[in-house]
């Protein structure tokens, strides 16, 4: 180390540190001469000049960590929102995956199923296919047998056409004994109308007789005469078979009759249904009597409710 040399001049800009005065004013033992000075002036230069220089690359390194520290933060913020939106994207994806789960279940599901039902349905083919087959077998043995009924039809044909030949001639035969019966039926139905029109003639001029013989011995009602009499009802002809007036003391009394050789319900209703109509515009009162051979029972028990008279046929002989 250099010493200061007595009696050198300090520099200004040492003269008012206290070593440097203590050693000029007592005599130190180390004086310094001016090239030393200068020197070490200058390295003090030089040092400040590093230390400022330092110091402004310090605040540079002051301002770049502060930097780096918001970058840092901004960093943190970037991976904070990174990590949240990897968080999301994950819970998303994890969605999708459950889904996709989801929907192979339920397809793998339809798939068992279907081919469950596609088993059940050849299982029914299976079977179907058995009955169809079992038909068809009955068929080919319907076919058989028809084809044996037709060969037997075909052997019996020629047969049956001598048989139907042999027919045509009997049938002729017939048709010539049908027209011969024709004309004798044609001769029978002439006498028989001829007899019922006899029959009717005679069956009414019995009643005619016998229910002016009742009235008189039965309800003391006295008949001038019954005939024939055809009535104009409403527009419309009604013939009534006896009709005739009779008094019974002083009142007068209408008698309207119906002579048949057998009485049928339907027969009786038409009497009731015409009686009534007439009997309407009579202007007193009437008695209506059925006069047959045959009465039915159902006749005998409605005649009776409907107050009409039954005189049997053979009235006359039980006077």
């Amino acid at each position: 180390m250099l010493g200061w040399q007595q009696g050198m001049a300090v520099p200004d800009r040492w003269a008012d540190q206290p070593t440097l005065r203590r050693s000029t004013q007592n005599g130190g033992r180390m004086p310094l001469d001016p090239d030393t000075l200068a020197y070490i002036d200058n390295a003090i230069d030089r040092r400040l000049t590093e230390v400022r220089v330092q110091r402004s690359e310090f605040d540079a390194l002051v301002t770049t960590v502060r930097e780096l520290a918001n970058a840092v933060s901004e960093l943190q913020v970037a991976v904070a929102n990174l990590e949240k939106r990897m968080e999301e994207g994950f819970a998303r994806v994890w969605e999708a995956i459950q889904a996709l789960s989801e929907a192979q279940r339920r397809t793998e599901e339809r798939l068992e199923n279907g081919l469950k039902a596609m088993q059940e349905a050849i299982v029914r083919l299976e079977k179907g296919q058995e009955k169809m087959q079992a038909t068809i077998e009955k068929m080919q043995a319907t076919i058989e047998a028809m084809q044996a009924a037709i060969e037997r039809l075909d052997r019996g044909y020629e047969a049956n056409q001598q048989t139907i030949a042999r027919l045509d001639r009997g049938y002729e035969e017939l048709r010539q004994v049908v027209l011969r019966l024709d004309r004798g039926q044609d001769a029978l139905r002439k006498e028989v109308g001829a007899l019922s029109e006899n029959f009717g003639w005679g069956l009414e001029e019995m009643g005619r007789a016998v229910i002016a013989h009742y009235l008189l011995h039965e309800h003391g009602i006295r008949v001038e005469g019954l005939d024939n009499t055809h009535f104009a009802v409403d527009g419309e002809e009604v013939e009534i078979d006896l009709f005739g007036r009779g008094r019974k003391d002083v009142e007068e009394v209408a008698v309207l009759a119906e002579v048949k050789a057998r009485f049928y319900p339907r027969e009786l209703a038409a009497f009731e249904r015409n009686t009534e109509r007439i009997m309407a515009g009579l202007g007193c009162r009437a008695i209506r009597i059925l006069f047959g051979m045959r009465l039915h029972p159902e006749v005998k028990r409605r005649a009776k409710e409907a107050g009409i008279v039954l005189i049997p046929w053979d009235y006359q002989y039980k006077l």
